[in-house]
């Protein structure tokens, strides 16, 4: 009997094992992070948020995970406690090919072109080629809109008009209106999609139509 071959695990470097197989639905990483504030283990600072501020949660003791203050991890291939860095200390597998060591910050998806924004202080997606920060708006903004967006004071450290989420460091898609407020992209077009049943079940009156026509001026 010959004996087995192993040459599609032997070639694989150390730092990679594990690559796409760890994670949560947030982020693909080979940790968990520990959270500082109340010393639990989580895949990631979104999966402690939802989970501490669920409904199920006392309202007074609902919180964020103060990203930043991270300090600890645990390795996902062999479980090795250790101060934030980008590769285990025990093991040599690569926690993230993506790695902020200010953000404390940690993901094996890097087709999302990740960049650290001193600016913003925190890590975003795009291409750091393709954006721009706004000092009076005090975010990340396109190219495209360098000289052509309406500046507002933090337009982006507020919450969503629609859902209410906190828009500076949403994971979700924003999109900036011609008057220099922000909202989600999602949103915007299930608003849409709800004033077009609004007028299809109005058979077309004339108020809703008026009313389609700002609304749509507005946020188009």
């Amino acid at each position: 009997m010959e004996p087995h071959n192993n040459h599609h695990v032997d070639d694989v470097s150390p730092s990679e094992i594990g690559y796409g197989h760890f994670g949560c639905s947030h982020y693909k990483r080979r940790c968990k992070i520990i959270s500082p504030c109340c010393n639990e283990i989580f895949d990631c600072r979104h999966c402690h948020n939802e989970s501490k501020n669920s409904i199920q949660v006392d309202p007074q003791h609902r919180h964020d995970i103060p990203r930043h203050h991270v300090k600890r991890v645990i390795c996902s291939l062999c479980s090795t406690e250790q101060d934030v860095q980008q590769v285990c200390i025990q093991c040599g597998v690569c926690m993230g090919r993506y790695f902020c060591s200010k953000c404390k910050f940690f993901d094996d998806d890097v087709s999302k072109n990740q960049y650290h924004c001193d600016e913003c202080g925190i890590c975003r997606t795009g291409g750091e080629e393709n954006f721009f920060h706004c000092n009076k708006c005090e975010c990340c903004y396109s190219t495209l809109m360098k000289d052509s967006h309406h500046c507002i004071e933090k337009a982006m450290h507020q919450n969503c008009p629609v859902c209410f989420e906190f828009l500076f460091d949403t994971t979700k898609d924003i999109t900036v209106l011609p008057c220099g407020h922000t909202i989600h992209l999602g949103c915007v077009r299930e608003m849409q999609q709800h004033l077009q049943l609004v007028l299809y079940t109005t058979k077309g009156s004339s108020m809703a139509v008026h009313v389609l026509r700002i609304v749509f001026s507005i946020f188009i």
